[in-house]
């Protein structure tokens, strides 16, 4: 077992790791590349040096994170219920990736409106 300071005087012993700007990204949990730039050079990533002649490209993850929904509209377009079981929402999920104890491959989520 290492102790913190072995590993850290290991880490520093090892040459920096060259990066693109794309895998720095990536690393950095996919902060902007300017911004990964920034800490770069303001010092405050060691163990990596930074390939300047990288040219950043569109994440593909960053892309699919920023896609858009139809917003929830605001107001009701029907009166609310006034009985259980009036009116219910529900929402079917599946097929499962990987089968439940109780071999359900789908799933049926329900709300009813009170």
């Amino acid at each position: 077992m290492f102790t913190p300071r072995e590993v850290a005087a290991a880490a520093a012993a090892r040459p920096p790791t060259t990066l693109t700007i794309n895998e720095l990204h990536r690393r950095l949990g996919h902060v902007a590349h300017e911004a990964a730039r920034k800490l770069m050079k303001d010092g405050l990533v060691r163990g990596v040096k930074l390939d300047e002649s990288s040219v950043a490209s569109i994440c593909e993850s960053c892309e699919w994170a920023k896609g858009t929904r139809k917003p929830i509209q605001k107001v009701r377009q029907r009166e609310r219920a006034s009985e259980i079981g009036e009116e219910v929402h529900s929402d079917l999920w599946g097929p499962a990736p990987v089968e439940t104890a109780s071999t359900q491959e789908r799933d049926l989520r329900g709300l009813q409106e009170v």
